[in-house]
């Protein structure tokens, strides 16, 4: 959203791939370029145009952070160009009994099971030094 220009657009789209859940994010940013796609997700990387940007931008974490919490939880994250703009799609799947069904949320109260905040702090650990995983 913060690339998109003033008067452009931003579309969500959420559906179902398989046994996946899906969240795709387009904007009419311009797109990015093709050499620089993959690298949107390394840690304290900034495009030429996040660079350029007046007012500075960001410091190039919020994508690899999203990255690492997206991957701990076995989902994936990728971003294409398309049309005058990329898309930002996000896939998570399905209930660990291979059902099509999201899990109940925890009640209140709830504390992560065995092994899950050991997941996540160890996900965390990868985005680098200062992480107080």
């Amino acid at each position: 959203i913060r690339h998109t220009p003033p008067g452009g657009q931003v579309r969500i789209d959420a559906g179902y791939e398989g046994s996946a859940a899906t969240v795709t994010v387009l904007d009419s940013c311009g797109g990015i370029p093709a050499d620089e796609l993959e690298r949107v997700f390394e840690v304290a990387y900034r495009g030429d145009a996040a660079r350029g940007r007046d007012g500075g931008g960001g410091a190039g974490l919020g994508l690899a952070i999203a990255r690492g919490l997206i991957e701990a939880q076995r989902g994936e994250i990728a971003v294409q160009n398309q049309g005058a703009g990329c898309a930002f799609t996000v896939r998570m799947p399905l209930g660990h009994d291979g059902s099509d069904r999201l899990a109940s949320p925890p009640g209140p109260g709830a504390r992560p099971a065995d092994g899950e905040d050991g997941l996540t702090r160890a996900s965390l650990s990868r985005l680098g030094p200062g992480n107080p995983a």
